[in-house]
């Protein structure tokens, strides 16, 4: 599954352009935005603006990596599941999927900013970060495992928790993927300078289509296994 993840990441090239594209041409116009802010912020008033800011970016971002997501997303299901995965083209489609890894997106951004913000103490803090990173590590495996079955529905998240606690053991090596990966993401941003956003955002996309591959395989393992089983019972 591993290789074949890595596989399909190299083969369908064009969907990772697409995310990288996006993602690190947002993160540069932040760079250069934020450069500009903290200066008027320095000037002005600082919690206000700051908090505003910090409301704004993060709905914006939101909204920038799932038109990220979704574009390559779906590219790559296309292509890993043929002739399976098909979805109908034109807008509705890409508005609802757009929606769907806005909202995942934006869970764990508005989880990121309430727990700086807020005033709370340190123990707390420590209590809810390490649920907003378990999110961090599992919203994009959850994501692509709704995406396997089509829609966004209730019967489709249902059909994906199922799958997820089928396949448990293989989903928690997704998440030992995501935690390396983040503790590594971290220690780079803390080390680097601001201006390295954008570089940092390419890393990150391709780990995050990695991810989606590596997900699909075991979606795709997971149905043969039930096409297996209803064999066996006929």
């Amino acid at each position: 599954m591993f290789k074949n993840a890595l596989v399909h990441v190299q083969r369908n090239y064009k969907a990772l352009l697409i995310y990288i594209a996006i993602s690190a041409s947002y993160f540069a116009a932040r760079v250069a935005v934020e450069h500009f802010m903290l200066g008027k912020i320095e000037r002005d008033s600082i919690s206000s603006i700051q908090v505003t800011y910090l409301l704004v970016a993060g709905i914006l971002t939101a909204v920038v990596i799932a038109m990220a997501q979704t574009l390559a997303f779906t590219r790559l299901a296309r292509d890993i599941d043929r002739p399976f995965w098909k979805i109908e083209p034109g807008f509705p489609t890409f508005f609802r999927y757009c929606s769907f890894w806005f909202t995942l997106n934006y869970i764990n951004i508005a989880a990121l900013l309430f727990i700086g913000i807020a005033p709370f103490e340190n123990d707390a803090k420590v209590s809810m970060s390490l649920f907003r990173v378990l999110y961090e590590v599992m919203f994009i495996p959850f994501g692509a495992t709704v995406m396997f079955y089509g829609n966004t529905s209730r019967q489709e998240i249902v059909q994906a928790l199922s799958t997820m606690l089928l396949q448990l053991p293989r989903f928690l090596l997704t998440a030992f993927f995501g935690l390396c990966f983040i503790g590594i993401l971290d220690a780079l941003q803390t080390s680097l300078p601001m201006a390295s956003l954008p570089a940092l955002a390419v890393i990150d996309a391709y780990f995050s289509c990695f991810i989606f591959a590596y997900v699909w395989e075991i979606c795709k393992f997971n149905r043969e296994e039930e096409e297996n089983s209803d064999d066996m019972e006929f």
